[in-house]
Parts: structure tokens; C-alpha cells; sequence
């Protein structure tokens, strides 16, 4: 096949128009396949030059989805698959490009990920390991890097979480505000040990009014329903799982 006009195209891109048939190819491609002007190239050479020229398209694509943002290994693969790249070696062989340029690098992302996450985010150890495994990234990694990180970057956190969580507090009792602590602390990646010291010590500040407020509450919701005894019990049970003693739930009741 004859190449009858070499043209420039775009940034690092040549059209080659052979008898027929037009191929875009980098200039990296250029080099490699000697492409000059009026030159024969075989049937077979067209096609591995085709290849690679698809190749070259598909990595490009790669390229431009971790430039927005460093990606995993496991990222990286969905996107070819969500792209239909097909076969099982063009994905493998685009990620060992990428691992070879260092576009991929598990230490690098790992490292990356945390500084990110500790920065501006309130997640707990557990919750970043949980995120980190879904994306395919080691477990020993992780707990290697996670281990290194000073106990103070947790505890900071956790006192800025009860802190903020205490003060919006307007509805529960002090007992169940701590209840309500500790679950989303231990939801949000932190081990008990890490909070249980914290929330011994932590003040809650106590409405003098909340019980009367929530029995209020509590007894124009539920006496649609009940009434009588049924109705004061149904009330006692619900003030005493948001928290209140029984001390409290008797002088209201």
C-alpha cells in the first residue's frame, strides 16, 4: 500500500492517506514505521500499523483520565472495560505501559490518597482502609502506610467531630447524644479505643426543658393512637430510649 500524502494534524499527530484508506498516526508511529512519502508498505505492515494506532488512541484516552486525578490500578482497568476495550492483553498491556512510565505507582497513590483524605476529610483509619481495598490497592500496603500516620492526626479529628456534633445537638439528651457519637464515630472508621476516653470526659449540655419538650412531642404523635395507660407507657418507652432516666421520665409523666 502507497502512502500518497503525509499532512500534520494536531499537536504530535500526522494523516497518513494511503490508496484508499486514512490513518492518524502520532509521530512517535512516524519514526517507528519509517512512513515516507510515496513509500509501499505490505498488507501485513498496514495492519500492525492499524494496531497500534488504535492502541496509541486508547492509551491517549488513559492519559486523560489521570491527568483529572490520580487512579488506581482497578480504576483504570474498569474504565477500559466501561470503554469496550477488548481483548484481555490491549488492557494488560496498556497498564504495563502505564506502571512502566510510572503513571501508575501504588505507593505514590496510596500516599497521595491518605494526604488528601486526611486533609480534608473526617474519615476514621477503617473507613479510608475500607475505600483503598475497594480500589483494588493491598491491604499490607495500606496498613503499613495507615501505621504511620501520627495518633494525633486521629485524635485532632475525633475532637473536632464531638465538638461540632455536641454543639448542634437541640433535641437528645445527653446520654443519648454520646449514644449517637459513639455510632457515628464507630460508622465513620474509628476504633473505640481511639474515642472511648474522649466521650467519657465530654460535657453535653442539658436543655432543662428537652424532657417536657419531647414529651409534648411524643404525646401529641402518639395519642391519635393510644390512650390511657397504653398511651403514658407507650410515652415512657420511647423518653427512656432517647436517653432520659427514669427520674426524668417520672416527673413528666
Amino acid at each position: 500500500m502507497k502512502i500518497l500524502k503525509i499532512k500534520k494534524g494536531k499537536e504530535n499527530t500526522y494523516q497518513i492517506v494511503f490508496e484508499g484508506e486514512t490513518l492518524t498516526v502520532t509521530d512517535d508511529l512516524l519514526i517507528e514505521y519509517q512512513l515516507l512519502l510515496h513509500k509501499d508498505i505490505s498488507k501485513n505492515e498496514y495492519n500492525e500499523l492499524k494496531k497500534e494506532v488504535e492502541f496509541s488512541r486508547i492509551f491517549s484516552q488513559c492519559l486523560k483520565y489521570i491527568s483529572r486525578k490520580m487512579r488506581s490500578e482497578k480504576e483504570v482497568r474498569i474504565f477500559l472495560i466501561n470503554k469496550g476495550i477488548e481483548p484481555l492483553e490491549v488492557r494488560n498491556k496498556i497498564i504495563w505501559k502505564l506502571k512502566d512510565l510510572h503513571y501508575l505507582d501504588e505507593d505514590r497513590y496510596l500516599d497521595s490518597f491518605l494526604h488528601d483524605t486526611c486533609a480534608f476529610s473526617f474519615d476514621g483509619p477503617k473507613k479510608i482502609q475500607k475505600k483503598l481495598e475497594d480500589l483494588g490497592l493491598p491491604s499490607d500496603k495500606i496498613n503499613e502506610k495507615l501505621e504511620k500516620i501520627d495518633p494525633l492526626v486521629w485524635e485532632e479529628k475525633i475532637k473536632q467531630i464531638i465538638k461540632k456534633r455536641v454543639a448542634s445537638n437541640h433535641s437528645d439528651s445527653p446520654q443519648r447524644c454520646k449514644q449517637k457519637l459513639e455510632q457515628y464515630l464507630l460508622s465513620n472508621g474509628y476504633l473505640r479505643s481511639q474515642f472511648a476516653s474522649f466521650l467519657a470526659t465530654v460535657a453535653v449540655p442539658k436543655d432543662p426543658n428537652l424532657i417536657q419538650k419531647e414529651y409534648d412531642k411524643l404525646n401529641k404523635r402518639l395519642s391519635r393512637k393510644y390512650s390511657g395507660k397504653e398511651l403514658n407507657w407507650q410515652i415512657k418507652k420511647r423518653l427512656y430510649s432517647l436517653g432520659f432516666s427514669k427520674e426524668e421520665i417520672d416527673s413528666v409523666s
